[in-house]
């Protein structure tokens, strides 16, 4: 990619793309194009002291596009969820066909894109977690928002054409700073954090299946810094051009499954305050399918590169909670 074009962030005013602006600022990268709805004003103090060029609505996106823009490299990261989780209308017209117009702009300019999906997609996990083909045309998804990004990873990998280089980056529990406007959909640390700093315990789901214990759900939890320097290491193996690197999606999990209790015991260590935790059922309307556990197979990222090792749970809990939660910092 030239050294004079800019990079598309979709989402960049959100918890992964404005934590990205920060990283690329760092290395002093500052054109840069950052699409989102900029009207939520907790998610905009996301972008407060970054340096970026322009701003542009989601809704004018493919309207600025229309223009000869100078872009070297998409992170399509922007997605509907929250409230339209359930929303199947617009989770296709979002989720599904607004990310296959931007496929079709980068394949018609040759861009490379890295989008983001989810762990989600792998549902109760019944054909495991490795991010091959074969399993991918498995998947099951339990829930409307993971079915709506697991069509569009399917309508991916069936295209003829593409970008000269593309990679769906499949996160599995993203926590760290920058998630303050994600409400219920926030992280479990920092849903735990909240709970103990205001009630002085923590609320964990109990277990409906006699084999598992209260709190012993597991799920693979990765912190953002973690995330951030993955999405580097692709921003540079594109950069030097290294043809090695094949397209596909990617899993971006450490590949070890923490226990719902494992969190809630980090946060505590984190405050340094004594050890409290309430059960409550789990919601009849996700006992469906609920993943007893979840985890990254990491063979396909490891393999092709990428060999830094994950932040342990203790450690990247303890960052976020004294480091940004407590003092309400942003990274």
């Amino acid at each position: 990619m030239n050294k004079d074009s800019h990079i598309l962030i979709t989402g960049g005013a959100g918890f992964i793309g404005s934590a990205l602006v920060k990283i690329f600022n760092n290395r002093g990268i500052q054109n840069l194009i950052l699409c989102d709805t900029f009207h939520n004003k907790e998610k905009i103090r996301n972008l407060e002291g970054k340096q970026y060029t322009t701003q542009v609505e989601a809704d004018q996106l493919f309207e600025y596009l229309q223009q000869d823009r100078r872009i070297g490299l998409i992170f399509h990261f922007g997605a509907k969820a929250g409230a339209y989780a359930m929303d199947k209308q617009a989770l296709e017209k979002y989720n599904m066909e607004y990310s296959q117009k931007i496929w079709d702009y980068a394949t018609l300019k040759q861009i490379p894109l890295i989008y983001a999906t989810t762990g989600a997609t792998y549902g109760s996990g019944t054909f495991g977690f490795k991010d091959d083909v074969s399993t991918l045309m498995k998947l099951n998804p339990v829930n409307e928002y993971a079915r709506s990004k697991h069509r569009f990873d399917l309508w991916a990998n069936s295209q003829k054409k593409s970008p000269p280089f593309w990679a769906g980056l499949k996160f599995f529990n993203v926590y760290g700073p920058n998630e303050y406007h994600k409400g219920r959909r926030a992280s479990m640390v920092y849903h735990c954090y909240r709970q103990i700093v205001e009630k002085g315990y923590a609320t964990l789901f109990g277990s409906f299946n006699p084999a598992i214990a209260d709190g012993e759900y597991k799920r693979d939890l990765v912190y953002l810094k973690d995330v951030l320097d993955i999405c580097f290491w692709f921003y540079d193996q594109i950069r030097q051009n290294h043809k090695k690197l094949s397209s596909g999606i990617f899993n971006v999990g450490t590949g070890i499954p923490v226990s719902f209790n494992e969190i809630a015991f980090a946060v505590f260590s984190a405050l340094k305050k004594e050890v409290g935790i309430q059960y409550q059922p789990i919601p009849e309307d996700i006992r469906n399918g609920y993943p007893e556990i979840s985890y990254a197979d990491t063979g396909k990222l490891r393999s092709s590169g990428y060999n830094p090792p994950f932040t342990p749970l203790v450690e990247g809990v303890a960052d976020y909670v004294r480091n940004y939660l407590i003092p309400k910092r942003y990274f």
